[in-house]
């Protein structure tokens, strides 16, 4: 079994990172900006499509800014529970080196 080495700093610094990326993803978000087709392209047959799709497309890009907010956020917490389980064993250590 090999060693698992962590580093808590960086590895906070990374989901800090992705929940920024995921931030500046539901920005984007409706990425038609309150702008509708069937409004703005009246008698088109393809406003209603293309309505559609950017509906499609906000929800794809919301799934995907929340799967990297679920990512930081485990990230986060696999952090907390390796610093607890690392002090927790070096306790166990010394008092086993201390008997």
């Amino acid at each position: 079994m090999s060693e698992l080495e962590l580093d808590p700093v960086q590895t906070r610094e990374m989901a800090g990172t992705v929940r920024g990326h995921a931030d500046a993803i539901r920005q984007a978000v409706p990425l038609a900006r309150d702008v509708i087709a069937v409004e703005t392209m009246r008698d088109s047959q393809v406003a209603d499509a293309v309505d559609q799709i950017a509906t499609a497309l906000d929800r794809v890009v919301h799934y995907h800014a929340q799967q990297l907010i679920g990512f930081a956020d485990v990230t986060d917490a696999a952090v907390v529970e390796f610093v607890g389980r690392d002090q927790y064993w070096a306790i166990d250590l010394r008092e086993a080196g201390q008997r």
